[in-house]
């Protein structure tokens, strides 16, 4: 379901392909089952060799059955009283008919299920934050689809390897000022107040990278036109954190209204000390 519509549609036509070109040679095993529809003004001892298939005409028989369920198209018919070849043409009939409801409910599904556009700024950044002037863990999340998200969690979570302790791994779920919002705004800014009892208390960019540190950023909600649930899915690595640095405001004031500026939506500049 997450494959981009070229590579299905390549692959639903490789299959298709394929599975003529195995019915194909399974076909040859017994040539005399099928024959050419047409007229030929030949002797009866040429006439046998033209009406046998060759082994495009076979192709394009069993391209044409698995497609359409028909291989009339193809200007071959069945020859009456061999059982092989009518037990092979049944089969690929329904293999044919498997094959288009497989591919009809794979592409509803398609269109069905609704996907998330859940952008998040390319950087985290860590700074004072203005008002209360302690540490805080920052980033940027933006809803791109006109669909509102109701109800949305928003869960960031910490981990990194613990110390003295080889690869032993801690995952932190860190508490945000506010994950669980009504409905997902445009942009909402996601932050975690490093205080005492932080995992990040203390730690510094040394020490994140010497323990392998990451953030898992995971949003989910309901979309408000089909009522399924939809989420999104970041990480972030230790050089994707900007320190001591502040997202740039993306607020631009007009005289008649208040406009989001999105090309500073992963902008950052040094936070004053």
């Amino acid at each position: 379901l997450k494959m981009p519509w070229m590579a299905l549609f390549t692959t639903i036509l490789s299959c298709y392909i394929a599975t003529a070109i195995i019915f194909c040679v399974l076909f040859r095993l017994q040539p005399q089952g099928l024959r050419r529809d047409e007229e030929f003004s030949l002797p009866a001892t040429e006439l046998h060799s033209a009406l046998q298939p060759d082994f495009l005409d076979l192709f394009c028989f069993s391209l044409a059955v698995v497609i359409s369920g028909s291989g009339e198209s193809s200007g071959i018919e069945l020859v009456r009283g061999f059982t092989y070849t009518w037990l092979l043409w049944n089969l690929l009939n329904f293999f044919s008919v498997l094959a288009q409801a497989v591919i009809t409910g794979l592409i509803f599904a398609r269109f069905a299920k609704p996907t998330s556009r859940i952008r998040f700024s390319k950087k985290m950044v860590i700074s004072r934050a203005d008002i209360s002037g302690v540490r805080t863990l920052t980033l940027r999340i933006a809803n791109e689809r006109e669909n509102d998200i109701i109800q949305p969690n928003i869960q960031v979570v910490f981990s990194a390897t613990e110390e003295g302790k080889g690869n032993q791994r801690r995952f932190f779920d860190l508490s945000l000022r506010l994950n669980n919002p009504a409905v997902l705004p445009a942009v909402m800014t996601v932050q975690h107040t490093i205080t005492a009892d932080s995992p990040l208390f203390g730690l510094s960019y040394e020490t994140l990278r010497h323990r392998a540190s990451f953030f898992h950023v995971v949003v989910s909600g309901l979309d408000s036109e089909y009522m399924n649930s939809t989420y999104a899915f970041r990480t972030y690595y230790v050089g994707d954190i900007a320190w001591e640095s502040k997202f740039i405001d993306m607020v631009s004031p007009t005289s008649q209204e208040v406009v989001l500026d999105f090309k500073y939506f992963d902008c950052v500049e040094p936070a004053p000390a």
